[in-house]
């Protein structure tokens, strides 16, 4: 079971005091990171979300990509789409991109 989950259950059962102080040091260990994402738009990230590392960070990256990819209709001949992922201090660590062309032949 997934550590938060598990963290959330216990504290159910204690004090509000208690309770307070294990949900804080479970999320002690959770980064935030903002994910950009540039297509026919540029979407700043203003809020970010927490993630327990920047692996499990990246791999919403690629799933908003895919998302994004999947629900968007291609406008024109060549379409790019972008998430950059930037750390708490709003530095770029990681970028997702993918390239949609087509030609006529």
């Amino acid at each position: 079971m997934h550590k938060n989950t598990d963290l959330k259950r216990v504290a159910c059962a204690l004090s509000t005091a208690t309770r307070f102080s294990i949900l804080q040091q479970g999320l002690a260990h959770m980064e935030r990171f903002y994910f950009d994402l540039y297509n026919a738009e540029t979407q700043i990230d203003e809020e970010g979300q927490l993630f327990p590392s920047r692996e499990r960070a990246g791999a919403e990256a690629l799933r908003i990509l895919h998302d994004v990819a999947r629900d968007e209709i291609p406008e024109g001949d060549h379409r790019r789409i972008t998430v950059k992922m930037l750390n708490e201090n709003r530095e770029q660590i990681f970028e997702a991109s993918l390239t949609m062309a087509s030609l006529w032949s």
